[in-house]
This record gives structure tokens, C-alpha cells and sequence, in this order.
């Protein structure tokens, strides 16, 4: 059966600027930032300075887009448990993949707390098991195309959008977001893909991942 690899490069931050792609990160406002570039070991550092190392449970290390990344085929990395982040946030990745079946997760936690996700080849954000956002924000563009793609999935207290190269995609309807104690995350697809992840990063309106 053939599978599939990501790479991917995981960041979240406290708010998404107009033109963000271009805009400079402020390193007060990251939760985590995970550049996936040690190339060897079992552990991700936490590139933000915030000790949320990242325990890599079966990811492959392999090249990436700026030196070296994490080759991904249905396991994951787990980041911890995080709180504080349920009125602003903005994951930014990037991935490469040339197959996404099923639900195939970025970054997830458990149910009423967030999922970045790839469906049917399409970048979803939104809330896990869609509680209590549904998944209506969704990306019209194909990304199983064996391409780098920067994405970007961001929540301001009531709407969830999607980013694709810096494009912005739908805009959903106006929902909330529980906020649980707290919330262990972990980056991930959720069934077996092909993807390659080369860095990431989180955050809220006053701290981030």
C-alpha cells in the first residue's frame, strides 16, 4: 500500500497580519515554534525559547525546504499541554505532500480544541470533532500536488479562516471556542499520508505555542 510523506514546519502565533507571509514574526507573541531542522534524535526544540520540546514519536527525519525536516506516515509529534489560547490564534506550517487520505491531521488536540487538517486534499481549520467550530473553513485549493505549500489556519475569538501561499480562502460564520484547562496537542496526520513537514508555530492574543 503506498503511503505518504509530509514535511512540515510548525509555528503559532498570537495573530495573523494582513500580508502575513511577508510580515515579521514577534518573538513575544510564540507559543511554539517547531523548525523540524535537528536532523537527528527523538526530541524537537522549542525554537520560541519556551521549553515546549516536542517528543517525535516515529517521524523520519528527511530533507526539508530550508535544511532538514520530518518525514510523517501515521505517527506524530506531541508538544504538550497548553492553555490560554482560545480567543486568538494562528498556526502557520510548512508541508509537502502527494497524498492526504482521510482525515489527515497538522496539528490536533482532543475534542472541543483545534485541528488543522487536510481532507480530500483541502486545508481545514477548525475545531476537533467540530466542537464547537465546525469544519466550514476550507482551502479551494488541491494541496496534494508533491509541492511546498506555506498554510495557515487563524481564530480570532469568533472566526476561523485558512491561508494558502498567503491567500486567504472562505471565511466561515461566527462561532466560539471552548477553552479547556488544558490541552494536549500533538502534530500529526491522523491516517497514514505522504507528507513532509519542515517547520510550524502557534499562538494566542497574548502568548503562543
Amino acid at each position: 500500500m503506498k503511503t505518504a510523506t509530509m514535511r512540515i514546519r510548525l509555528v503559532l502565533v498570537s495573530m495573523l497580519l494582513a500580508g502575513y507571509c511577508q510580515a515579521a514574526i514577534n518573538p513575544k507573541t510564540l507559543v511554539g515554534m517547531w523548525l523540524f531542522d535537528e536532523g537527528t534524535g527523538k526530541t524537537a526544540e522549542d525554537a520560541s525559547g519556551n521549553g515546549h520540546k516536542g517528543q517525535i514519536k516515529g517521524p523520519k527525519w528527511t530533507k526539508g525546504k530550508f535544511g532538514k525536516a520530518l518525514s510523517f506516515e501515521g505517527n506524530h509529534v506531541a508538544i504538550g499541554n497548553f492553555d490560554g489560547y482560545e480567543k486568538d490564534l494562528t498556526i502557520v506550517a510548512w508541508i509537502k505532500t502527494s497524498a492526504a487520505p482521510a482525515w489527515s491531521d497538522i496539528m490536533c488536540g482532543p475534542c472541543g480544541d483545534i485541528i488543522l487538517t487536510l481532507k480530500d486534499h483541502k486545508l481545514n481549520f477548525a475545531g476537533q470533532c467540530a466542537k464547537p467550530i465546525p469544519h466550514s473553513a476550507w482551502s479551494t485549493t488541491l494541496l496534494n500536488d508533491d509541492k511546498w505549500h506555506h498554510i495557515a489556519g487563524t481564530y480570532n475569538g469568533s472566526k476561523a479562516k485558512v491561508y494558502v501561499d498567503g491567500k486567504k480562502k472562505r471565511r466561515p460564520p461566527r462561532l466560539a471556542l471552548s477553552s479547556p484547562a488544558q490541552r494536549a496537542l500533538v502534530v500529526m496526520p491522523k491516517a497514514p499520508m505522504n507528507s513532509i513537514r519542515d517547520s510550524s508555530m502557534m499562538c494566542p492574543s497574548s502568548t503562543c505555542l
